[in-house]
């Protein structure tokens, strides 16, 4: 059954609209949002300045120059839910510090959680967000709304993402470059992965009885969507599983001479926990222990199908969508190997060669390489975790039917930050951030 859609008319700015207005100094009303985006593996705020100059309708917004992400994630406290509103104390003291004190009661907070926390039993999850919405409403001093505090579904998710980033490209109907076709995206996080398409008009009528089809409401416009979230398959998950089913102290998904630190007690990028790990460097054995974690007795009913028996469709191919976008651990993966044509048209071969290529290295080498600068983009004390991450996500792309297009665009999620995507970023990049986090305020 088609699910019912959220009628999304720029929800930040319908937001903005209703807020308080007060003044700054050359008399334009100024405003702050901040926007928690609670995922698997942290929680990370946003603060966004905007204000309507006047006589314009639409207001200015300033992209965040300032962004803070504190771990673990809101879904760590499943066996103790009353402690995870504590964990928001630094997010909360750093919006105190970059939110002007005389703007402090009037900007709202919203706190979207994702996959992890829906992978948390429903009740224990209610508590979790309860715990943060009496930390926040207790010790800060901003606006604090219950309903505010949530927990957006894998669809919603991907809906934003598309919609934020087809906004900033000026692909939706009515802009610019709309006659281009809207873009697709594939979205890594940690616990789940999202994929949506735009359905093309010569199938849509046979989309509708999906519960992979939803409906996007958009000014005026409705647009029809493929919108599937793979709950479990996020890489951070996909780590976990596969520590679990290697027996095996010998592991092909580290380069060789890597040795766990038996320090480590909550990394599942060190190896597996029950005993020591050594890499052996193999990245061909260690992409075939990978397909085997999508490997489902999930029949595909309704062909065509990618993995786990999901219903996919030939939307590549469709006149309405040009192109697939990669977003998050898609990005931080290439960029921190500084994979070429990132921007341009990356493929799913280019992961296999990078890939082959860093897992190939010895430990030694890799350590080395980072201390010199040859890694200038690599996140520190990640460089563990590459080799499993390109066999992984080279698996995933390539298990999708049909195979996805040759080239593909790999940027970070943040996708107002990527100077390619905003020639006006100051007055649309905020917005299209912020309506994936905030849509969920104006459902129909």
């Amino acid at each position: 059954m088609m699910r019912k859609g959220f009628s999304l008319l720029l929800p930040l700015l319908l937001l903005l609209f209703s807020q308080t207005t007060i003044g700054d100094e050359a008399g334009e009303a100024v405003k702050y949002y901040i926007v928690i985006d609670a995922g698997s593996s942290g929680c990370r705020i946003h603060i966004y300045r905007y204000f309507f100059a006047r006589g314009e309708l639409l207001p200015t917004i300033s992209l965040p120059d300032k962004k803070l992400k504190k771990s673990p994630g809101l879904s760590s406290f499943a066996s103790n839910p009353s402690d995870a509103g504590a964990s928001l104390a630094g997010l909360i003291a750093f919006a105190m510090e970059n939110v002007p004190k005389n703007f402090h009661a009037t900007t709202p907070v919203r706190l979207a959680a994702t996959a992890g926390l829906r992978m948390v039993p429903t009740e224990t999850a209610k508590l979790i967000l309860d715990s943060c919405y009496d930390y926040m409403s207790k010790n800060s001093p901003f606006l604090i709304k219950r309903e505010k505090i949530s927990i957006i579904s894998g669809q919603d998710e991907g809906a934003f993402g598309w919609l934020s980033l087809n906004f900033l490209l000026k692909r939706l109907e009515g802009m610019v470059d709309a006659s281009l076709g809207t873009v697709g995206t594939i979205e890594m996080g940690g616990a789940s992965a999202q994929v949506t398409v735009q359905i093309g008009r010569e199938v849509a009528s046979e989309e509708d009885s999906y519960p992979t089809t939803y409906q996007l409401h958009l000014d005026g416009q409705t647009y029809k969507l493929y919108v599937h979230s793979y709950l479990g398959f996020g890489q951070e998950q996909a780590r976990h599983k596969y520590n679990e089913m290697v027996t095996d102290e010998q592991d092909p998904c580290f380069p060789a001479g890597y040795v766990k630190d038996a320090t480590i007690k909550s990394d599942e990028y060190a190896g597996r926990s029950g005993g020591p790990v050594v890499g052996t460097g193999n990245f061909s054995h260690c992409k075939r222990n990978v397909d085997r974690l999508f490997k489902s007795d999930k029949m595909c009913s309704t062909p065509p199908c990618s993995f786990a028996g999901v219903h996919q469709p030939r939307f590549w191919e469709s006149k309405q969508s040009k192109g697939i976008v990669l977003f998050e651990n898609f990005f931080h993966s290439s960029r921190a190997l500084s994979m070429p044509n990132m921007e341009t048209g990356v493929t799913v071969d280019s992961f296999l060669v990078e890939g082959s290529k860093f897992c190939s290295l010895r430990w030694e080498s890799i350590k080395k390489r980072a201390e010199n600068g040859l890694y200038p983009l690599m996140e520190k004390d990640k460089d563990n975790k590459l080799c499993f991450s390109m066999a992984y996500l080279s698996s995933f792309l390539g298990l999708h039917c049909p195979p996805l297009p040759p080239h593909l665009s790999c940027l970070r999620r943040e996708g107002h930050r990527h100077p390619a995507l905003v020639q006006d970023a100051r007055a649309r990049g905020g917005a299209g951030h912020a309506d994936r986090m905030g849509a969920g305020d104006h459902a129909a």
